[in-house]
């Protein structure tokens, strides 16, 4: 998925957030400086138990928040 993608710290970065009922970020954007890294995170990921009802406002309010606000 990300092989197309040139990952790192002035190119693109990757962060996976599993939404169940709740936001649980699997990793934050500059976690991985390569995309066999990212590859590797996703694969060691364990799907969430919960509701797949997502409330697209709060998670992009997550993001903006939360994960944007790590990475600076």
């Amino acid at each position: 998925m990300t092989k197309s993608f040139q990952i790192g710290p002035v190119a693109t970065q990757v962060s996976v957030i599993q939404y169940t009922s709740e936001p649980i970020p699997e990793f934050d954007l500059n976690d991985f400086k390569t995309a066999a890294e990212v590859e590797d995170g996703i694969k060691r990921m364990r799907l969430q138990n919960g509701s797949t009802r997502t409330d697209k406002a709060r998670a992009l309010d997550f993001v903006s928040d939360v994960i944007f606000t790590k990475s600076i």
